[in-house]
């Protein structure tokens, strides 16, 4: 058998490029094997103990010793995809569907082309694949937990997610697959998304049962909590996790979000350059950059933001959310339609490349705040609209957006409804709060609009004194009880 071990340069980023392979004619005996077997779970786990940065190392080391080690070509295709590498985890899920067709195991090679699928974001195909392959197997109950995390996690369909986690318990009601752990945290997840908080809530309580002491299920709590807007359940349960030697990367992000959203900007940067040294990923790495850079556009201080986006440039020069956010910078603070119009353009561009992630609701956003610095209010607001509806994730901040641009366009009464509604998911989420303090002091309702600033005024207690976003809505405030 021929071995092949992967070269990569010479660099101390470990997502760096695979350059060329060499080929070694001996193949691992008895020993290597295990040593590989040993180097994989030690990877795993400390991957799964939120470690990337030693436990993807440990993980390649088995492979370089072990090049047909299928397990560690299949969770290397899966860590890289999720680390928004989309083009290097391609590479190794292709690698192990190879050796699945070779070896002629059916669970596999299918289990790798749905893999290939989301690499690709051809989201109806993994689902058909694996749905395909149900037919077949109709006992194989972990397959209904990968179609619910599709359909949650990318298409946005909660309720048909649920029915997938509710058809692998009843096929697998022993744990004999010992897979209710994770269905019962992305069950969580789907529950959150649908606005049921509290079931939401109860899920991810039984999966912290099956680790009680393991970083992940708090950090999925927390997640769920900042959600939802209990910032301070949110922020206790993320800092308990500080004190472990490799904290979670998403608790670093988790502190960061939380201190943003409740204008603690300083804090919030903080938090995010810590998440910084603990990811590995590239779209990871843009991510946190991205995090930073919007702290900086909040704070309208284009020079720190254009160096961080310059960052970015370096790190991932096809980044598509770096476009979107510098579409957003051009038409909101400088009303630069040329500018931003460049930048959707190229958004519009790499989104139709195989391994850039399809941004859907960011483009649709962009070219509503596009289409309304234009004066075409009524594209602009289906634009907005769309936004939200496409996007299985952010669709609060999407909703909160076409909320913000029907005030602007002088209709309260509906930026109201937008806004309550949008409520039952996060009821202090300051922004929103800020919008319907406007929207009734438009309505001429001061005081309703009085009740909305004062919780305004609660749950940012704690923001930087030079966070502008309240500076300026303290100012309007005050003009509009002038009036």
């Amino acid at each position: 058998m021929i071995r092949y071990i992967l070269i990569e340069k010479d660099s101390p980023d470990p997502d760096s490029k695979i350059t060329s392979t060499t080929v070694d004619e001996r193949s691992p005996g008895p020993a290597e094997l295990e040593e590989a077997e040993v180097l994989y779970t030690q990877g795993t786990e400390l991957y799964s103990s939120g470690n990337q940065t030693k436990g993807i190392p440990l993980i390649k080391h088995a492979l370089e010793i072990n090049p047909e080690h299928f397990k560690a070509l299949k969770i290397l295709a899966v860590y890289y995809d999720w680390g928004g590498d989309y083009e290097r985890a391609a590479g190794y899920i292709e690698r192990a569907k190879r050796i699945a067709e070779k070896r002629n195991e059916l669970d596999d090679y299918t289990a790798c082309a749905a893999t290939e699928a989301k690499v690709l974001h051809n989201w109806d195909l993994a689902i058909k694949l694996y749905k395909d392959y149900l037919q077949v197997n109709p006992e194989k109950a972990t397959t209904h937990i990968q179609i619910g995390y599709i359909l949650s996690r990318y298409k946005g369909d909660n309720k048909g997610a649920l029915e997938q986690y509710g058809l692998f318990f009843k096929l697998d009601p022993e744990n004999k697959s010992t897979m209710h752990a994770v269905a019962h945290n992305y069950a969580g997840t789907a529950w959150l998304y649908s606005g049921e908080f509290e079931k939401a809530i109860a899920a991810h309580t039984r999966y912290s049962e099956f680790f009680p002491n393991s970083p992940d299920p708090v950090s999925s709590l927390a997640g769920a909590y900042l959600f939802a807007g209990n910032y301070d359940e949110a922020y206790r349960l993320y800092t308990s996790l500080l004190h472990l030697d490799a904290p979670p990367f998403t608790v670093y992000e988790g502190i960061g979000k939380i201190c943003s959203e409740t204008g603690r900007l300083r804090e919030s940067n903080e938090h995010y350059q810590r998440y910084l040294g603990s990811v590995t990923f590239r779209g990871q790495k843009v991510n946190g950059h991205l995090n930073v850079a919007r702290n900086y556009l909040i704070q309208k201080d284009m020079v720190s933001f254009d160096r961080i986006m310059n960052e970015i440039d370096v790190i991932y020069p096809e980044a598509a959310r770096a476009c979107w956010l510098r579409g957003v910078r051009y038409i909101t603070l400088e009303n630069d339609i040329k500018r931003a119009r460049a930048e959707f353009g190229r958004l519009t561009e790499l989104m139709e490349k195989p391994f850039v992630f399809e941004e859907t609701s960011r483009h649709e956003h962009l070219r509503g705040l596009i289409l309304l610095a234009e004066g075409r209010m009524i594209g602009a607001l289906e634009a907005l609209k769309e936004a939200a509806r496409k996007s299985p994730r952010d669709f609060f901040f999407f909703g909160r957006e076409h909320a913000r641009v029907l005030l602007k366009s002088g209709m309260p009464d509906e930026a109201i409804t937008e806004c309550l509604n949008l409520s039952d998911y996060n009821p202090n989420d300051p922004q929103m709060l800020m919008m319907l303090c406007k929207a009734y002091s438009q309505n001429g309702d001061m005081v309703s609009a009085k009740e909305y600033y004062d919780r305004t005024l609660e749950v940012l207690a704690e923001a930087d004194e030079d966070f502008v976003p309240l500076m300026e809505f303290k100012k309007e405030f005050e003009n509009l009880k002038s009036i």
